[in-house]
């Protein structure tokens, strides 16, 4: 994530409160996937490095200021989407 430090109010100092994104991931992402046949609601095929591209999409396109996603495969193959 990338942004100006709020200067004011309960996130002073931070970019985004890690709580706050972790709703927003959870809304946008998650929810919309999580125990689905992603064949079925996705208009792509649901590869790891097309799912890093479409959640980093989905969240850039809502506003959060997402400079990289890393979806994790296995522990030790991810695929990750950069800006």
């Amino acid at each position: 994530m990338s942004g100006p430090v709020q200067q004011l109010g309960p996130s002073q100092g931070m970019v985004m409160d890690f709580a706050r994104f972790a709703d927003e991931v959870d809304r946008l992402v998650v929810h919309r996937l999580d125990h689905q046949y992603l064949n079925e609601i996705l208009d792509f095929a649901p590869t790891a490095e097309a799912l890093a591209a479409w959640t980093f999409s989905t969240l850039t396109e809502s506003g959060l200021s997402v400079t990289s996603v890393r979806l994790w495969e296995t522990p030790t193959s991810y695929a990750e989407v950069t800006e």
